[in-house]
């Protein structure tokens, strides 16, 4: 990551080798020649509003804005992703952009102070407190805005503050039987060049040559076990922002049939954050597709709701959450 030098000038006076200083010997700032210092400000002020605000030093640049448009605000992204601002001159204010280099995915910068949670609470209220990886993690929501700011441990007294857009599940979802995020075009029966008319912003493809190289990726670190999924191959699937629990997307997973249209996919939305909120979000499918048959796969309890098309909603017990996959009717 490269980081903006710093230029140095300094001025020497001394009145018992050449008198005193005069004002033409200095550049006079009301000519605009030189810039009047930048007062240091303290951390605590980048925590704005009364719920998750972006802070100003981002210039405007959001979580899902455009590298184009980032670029309009902050012309060095997204080569140099990082930004600075004099008034913080030890921090630096992170602007990534995702792995498809579209867009930016997520702001963060460190907090130097080991107080960092009531600082952060004392503006935006209490968060919602969990864990991941073993660690504090502190959540606080702007339904608002969509806006979403996480707190964590960072290096030595320094905590970690990521800011990210979220769509809650409810929305994500949609009321009524159909599927909100789905509403562009009917996903069952798709083929590829209806996915790539309908669902341009948001579709993944994988040519033959980016699933051999993850592939290889795949087998040095689990060896000879890769050989079990089979031949590499092209896919498609979408990738939407995160849900409120989720970390950085939503990827709904896409199958084809032999002739090339969708006939299953899937995803899930978590809920290890709040955990709580796994009843709420069986309660909500509830009210969406009715009451679901409660039956058993590999020893494992499903959940399926209708058969037109064919629901199934299980616990996913390694993230956390609820798997649900949406199957075309059998024939």
């Amino acid at each position: 990551m490269r980081r903006p030098s710093l230029l140095v000038l300094a001025f020497f006076c001394s009145s018992s080798l050449f008198g005193a200083c005069k004002s033409d010997d200095v550049a006079d700032e009301a000519d605009g020649s030189a810039a009047p210092p930048v007062a240091a400000k303290e951390p605590a002020t980048l925590i704005e509003g009364d719920a998750v605000t972006i802070p100003a030093v981002y210039q405007g640049v959001e979580p899902g804005m455009s590298v184009e448009e980032a670029k309009k605000r902050v012309a060095s992204l997204p080569e140099d992703d990082t930004i600075k601002d004099p008034a913080y001159p030890d921090i630096y204010f992170v602007a990534d952009v995702g792995e498809d280099g579209k867009s930016i995915t997520r702001l963060y910068f460190a907090l130097p102070n080991k107080d960092a949670k009531a600082t952060v609470s004392a503006k935006w209220g209490e968060p919602l407190a969990g864990e991941e990886l073993g660690r504090e993690l502190f959540t606080w929501f702007n339904p608002k805005k969509g806006l979403r700011a996480s707190l964590k441990p960072g290096f030595g007294e320094d905590w970690d503050l990521e800011i990210t857009h979220y769509r809650p599940y409810r929305e994500f979802l949609g009321e009524g039987a159909e599927l909100a995020f789905a509403s562009p075009a009917p996903l069952l029966g798709a083929d590829a060049d209806t996915l790539r008319a309908a669902y341009p912003e948001v579709l993944i493809e994988k040519t033959q040559e980016d699933a051999d190289a993850d592939r290889k990726q795949l087998e040095a670190m689990v060896g000879d076990k890769a050989q079990g999924l089979g031949a590499p191959k092209p896919s498609m699937h979408l990738e939407f922002g995160p849900t409120e629990y989720e970390k950085y997307w939503t990827r709904v997973n896409l199958s084809f049939d032999d002739e090339g249209k969708v006939r299953r996919f899937w995803f899930t939305l978590p809920w290890e954050l709040n955990p709580a909120a796994k009843d709420e979000m069986m309660g909500f499918f509830e009210s969406k597709w009715g009451k679901p048959q409660k039956t058993e796969e590999l020893g494992e309890a499903l959940w399926v709701f209708g058969e037109s098309p064919r629901i199934e909603i299980k616990e996913n017990t390694i993230s956390k959450g609820w798997d649900l996959a949406v199957e075309a009717a059998q024939p």
